[in-house]
């Protein structure tokens, strides 16, 4: 990653959260870096999982990135494509009950 120009798109708290997002921009192509992980990393009691990560990337994949970061995932669409639909259990409820 070119780091002449870094943009700073979002802050963490907690590593797990600062590395999955890292994770989602890599899997789209956008190089990017965690800023300040290495204090939570090393030391996590210490800093109480407040010290601030940020991830950053080059000025000029800010735009892409943050669009990446703040779409809307829609689980229901994802599991009609997938087929991962939670399973409930069989059994008769009030309303499939036959009525008088």
């Amino acid at each position: 990653m070119d780091t002449s120009k870094v943009v700073m798109i979002m802050h963490f708290n907690h590593l797990g959260r600062a590395e999955i997002m890292k994770s989602l921009l890599e899997s789209n192509g956008i190089e990017c870096s965690l800023v300040g992980e290495t204090i939570q990393s090393v030391l996590p009691s210490i800093t109480g999982g407040g010290s601030p990560i940020q991830l950053v990337v080059a000025e000029k994949d800010a735009e892409r990135a943050r669009k990446i970061l703040t779409a809307k995932f829609d689980v229901d669409e994802f599991e009609s494509e997938t087929d991962t639909k939670p399973h409930k259990k069989t059994g008769a409820s009030k309303s499939c009950k036959k009525k008088d």
